[in-house]
């Protein structure tokens, strides 16, 4: 899945992407240099990309569909991350039976298991 920050530009005007102007929504070329469909429409130089040029056809430029970020999303688990975190630190510093331990240090693994955390291995 791809991630756009609500912050990300367009690397040719640095205007930010936006989903609902179509000119402004970040299109893939082939190299996978990604930019707004306007500044691709408008290039001097149409088929060379504008930061590594390495040619490309503007037939095969493609939309990027992406997941956007929904409010309180991330707050919601950077809440259970901290949650964790903390569990951990207490069983860590204090007399707490196997079987608890166990089952944390398992919460953890799964937590660590899931797609959306892979940026921490």
């Amino acid at each position: 899945m791809l991630l756009v920050h609500s912050d990300s530009t367009c690397d040719v005007c640095l205007d930010q992407y936006s989903f609902s102007v179509p000119a402004k929504t970040p299109h893939a070329i082939g190299c996978g240099h990604i930019f707004c469909l306007e500044c691709l429409a408008h290039l001097n130089h149409p088929t060379c990309c504008p930061l590594c040029r390495k040619g490309f056809g503007i037939d095969r430029v493609k939309k990027l569909h992406v997941d956007r970020h929904i409010p309180g999303e991330r707050e919601a688990a950077m809440h259970g991350a901290w949650s964790l975190v903390q569990r951990l630190s207490r069983c860590a510093r204090s007399d707490v039976d196997t079987q608890t331990t166990e089952e944390l240090i398992n919460e953890a693994q799964q937590w660590l298991d899931a797609d959306n955390h892979k940026e921490l291995r």
